[in-house]
């Protein structure tokens, strides 16, 4: 989530700097940065949330017992 922030807010910062238009492209930038960052976070959490289940159907597999 930094990371979409930083890279908007830097390239919001070049492209109001290039095109004399400051503040206006930053701030679209940074805002377009913390929406992927965000999209980034709830997509890594679903992810998570769909393989625990499957962790709890399948145990892993136990060995035999010994018969001495």
């Amino acid at each position: 989530m930094i990371a979409g922030i930083a890279l908007g807010g830097g390239a919001g910062w070049l492209l109001d700097d290039w095109l004399d238009t400051s503040p206006t492209l930053l701030i679209i930038c940074v805002g377009l940065g913390f929406a992927a960052g965000l999209r980034n976070v709830f997509r890594t959490a679903q992810g998570f949330s769909r393989r625990q289940p499957d962790q709890e159907q399948n145990p892993p597999p136990q060995d035999p017992p010994s018969g001495t």
